[in-house]
């Protein structure tokens, strides 16, 4: 059993990663076309809609889905009321957005924004479907299937939102690219997916299953709040070009470390809730899971911190240069980010929502104000305080998991420790290459490539066990493939 549940779990790394690698490396690569063709304050315009969509979303995406995902026995009655009561939110809360739009628009003085945020909200009903979706995908550990839903979404958006860019539609083209990615996705799966909706509900089933997803979805909005209120302050108290630099500056990380963690988290949640009544088997898991994140992320977001400039100056043109100094804070936070965001993994793959709640409660005030102060400060003292509030949540969002799995400050630190080390090495050694007169492309290649190759080679020469065991992944992935 230990066996078919080890396989089951790489494959859905495997495809949950390609998934999340592929389809999101060709949605950058349009990003960066689109970057190339707009003016930044377009990109501004969008962050702060983003902000709102981002908020809405979590009432009908996370706690509905997530209780379909962790609940042991769930039919077909339990995937139609969640169905249908997360459409009916939806229809609340766009009925809510559409009226209060016009406030939206006054108080950042944008009047246009009225009618984007309207048509934007739209996203709503489709993430709503697909959301019940992708639960049955994640119980039934079918990954593949996201992965070709997002590629051919990030395809279709990408090439409708190239045309109407090059037509002239300004920002108009990145909402019509948002809307269709959602919608060829939701298509892509209703094609494959065996659920669909029909017209059954039942009260007592929705309540069940709500009664452990309301506190996913309080401690999901509490965090998207959070994480997008240095946007909506940005927005009103600095240029729409200011918040298209920072919003540019922190896409690059988060591009990076929060498709890692997000596809570990997609796969792991349901793969650790079969064995939440083992702790001893939870802690083992985890630990390994840590340990080969950390061995990912730490040298991505390392090397992006050195890379930055040369990255920006040929990715996007010396336009888009003030973008630099966000890359390389925000870069510092997502490598702690990796921490508290896999043990609240943990907490909730053990049924305890409610300890995840409290979590909120006690890290998100003391980061609000941390943000607030911040503000006081310039906007570079507002990306910073991401790092502030990282190391916050590590503090708190690691002592649940040492009462509950014996797995705390300590042993975390020490199997973070190793790829930690080598990525600073790595770094220095990428540092000595900049000195170089070159240009930027020939630096950035050259930076890369040297980096790699002192990472992988250090990793190899002591034997990490992460190194070892993703090495190991991927020769048994390959294996299958011939």
């Amino acid at each position: 059993m230990a066996e078919i549940r080890k396989s089951t779990i790489v494959s859905g790394l495997l495809w949950k990663f390609a998934e999340r690698i592929l389809a999101q490396l060709v949605g950058f690569a349009l990003s960066i076309v689109l970057a190339r063709i707009l003016d930044p304050s377009a990109y501004g315009l969008i962050a702060i809609v983003n902000v709102f969509t981002a908020i809405t979303s979590v009432f009908v995406t996370s706690g509905f889905s997530t209780s379909l995902i962790q609940s042991q026995r769930v039919d077909e009655m339990d995937f139609c009321s969640i169905f249908w009561a997360a459409m009916f939110v939806s229809s609340i809360i766009y009925a809510g957005m559409f009226f209060i739009s016009p406030c939206i628009a006054s108080f950042y003085k944008e009047p246009c924004l009225t009618p984007i945020i309207r048509v934007c909200s739209l996203i709503l009903f489709i993430g709503a479907f697909n959301s019940i979706q992708g639960a049955y995908v994640s119980r039934h550990m079918q990954f593949r299937l996201f992965f070709f839903a997002s590629l051919f979404g990030s395809l279709g958006s990408g090439a409708i939102g190239i045309v109407m860019a090059i037509l002239g539609c300004g920002v108009w083209s990145l909402v019509a690219q948002s809307l269709a990615n959602s919608l060829i996705n939701t298509a892509v799966l209703f094609f494959f997916v065996p659920w669909k909706p029909r017209l059954l509900f039942s009260i007592d089933s929705a309540k069940n299953l709500m009664s452990y997803g309301w506190k996913i979805l309080a401690s999901d909005l509490f965090g998207t709040i959070y994480n997008n209120l240095r946007t909506l302050i940005l927005g009103k108290v600095y240029t729409t070009s200011d918040l298209a630099f920072y919003s540019r500056g922190q896409s690059f990380p988060d591009l990076l470390s929060t498709n890692i963690s997000s596809t570990l988290s997609a796969v792991l949640f349901p793969a650790l809730s079969k064995i939440s009544d083992d702790m001893d088997s939870m802690k083992i898991a985890f630990g390994r899971i840590l340990k080969c994140v950390s061995f990912a992320v730490f040298p991505i977001m390392t090397m992006l911190i050195v890379v930055a400039r040369p990255l920006v100056v040929v990715l996007l043109t010396d336009k888009w240069i003030d973008c630099v100094p966000f890359i390389q804070i925000i870069a510092v936070a997502r490598m702690m980010d990796i921490v508290p965001s896999q043990n609240l993994q943990v907490i909730r793959a053990l049924g305890r929502s409610d300890i995840a709640l409290k979590l909120e409660f006690i890290k998100k005030p003391l980061c609000l104000i941390v943000t607030l102060v911040s503000c006081m400060f310039g906007i570079e003292a507002v990306a910073f305080s991401w790092v502030v509030c990282a190391f916050i949540e590590v503090l708190v969002d690691v002592y649940p998991n040492r009462l509950l799995i014996g797995y705390g400050y300590r042993a975390q630190t020490t199997d973070c420790l190793p790829a930690l080390s080598l990525s600073l090495v790595m770094g220095a050694s990428m540092l000595l290459i900049g000195l170089m007169s070159l240009s930027p492309f020939c630096l950035l290649l050259l930076e890369v490539i040297v980096g790699a190759v002192v990472y992988l080679g250090l990793s190899y020469a002591f034997r990490l066990s992460a190194f070892l065991e993703l090495l190991t992944v991927l020769r048994g992935a390959l294996g299958r493939l011939e």
